[in-house]
């Protein structure tokens, strides 16, 4: 009996690491009213490692911003920001990416950087600018539709942007840096 605890405490913390994962497949499917529960869910983690927690956080914003509660999603933009504050890397440039959606002011780190994309982020990028749909992506990568539609998905929280046409923009101004 003196196990139990641990036992179901491990169950618990399984189904919320369950939820974040069919969170994200919701939000790479756009069923984003199913992932914003599924991230909901994952944000009560007592999971040690912030960047886990922050990932919740994270994508329950880009579902709020997604359904237009701009207000809700800040809330979880700063909550993943704190649980960020010692660390770097994409999490970060992801939640910088955020801060300037819900209107909060970026890191001075981050103004200066600008956003990172992965070079597989930027061949999809060019590909978008040729308005390329999630079919036609998965069809030229030699991916599945649903690894076409993360990239996308990613590629616009990095940004800060809400559709095709701003990642074409984007790529044009940084062409020309």
């Amino acid at each position: 009996m003196r196990f139990a605890p641990d036992a179901a405490r491990r169950r618990r913390t399984s189904r919320r690491l369950q939820a974040l994962v069919f969170a994200q497949l919701d939000e790479a499917g756009g069923r984003h009213s199913a992932a914003f529960a599924g991230y909901e869910a994952a944000t009560t983690l007592r999971e040690p490692r912030p960047a886990i927690r922050a990932t919740a956080r994270t994508g329950a914003a880009r579902c709020l911003i997604h359904l237009g509660r701009v207000d809700q999603a800040r809330d979880h933009v700063v909550a993943a920001d704190g649980l960020l504050a010692r660390w770097s890397g994409w999490r970060v440039a992801e939640v910088d990416a955020l801060r300037g959606r819900v209107g909060l002011p970026v890191s001075v780190a981050a103004e200066g950087t600008g956003p990172v994309l992965t070079p597989r982020e930027r061949e999809v990028a060019a590909l978008i600018a040729e308005g390329l749909t999630n079919a036609e992506l998965a069809r030229r990568l030699y991916i599945s539709k649903k690894t076409a539609a993360v990239h996308v998905s990613n590629i616009l929280a990095k940004l800060g942007l809400s559709s095709r046409t701003q990642v074409a923009g984007w790529l044009s101004r940084e062409q020309t840096r």
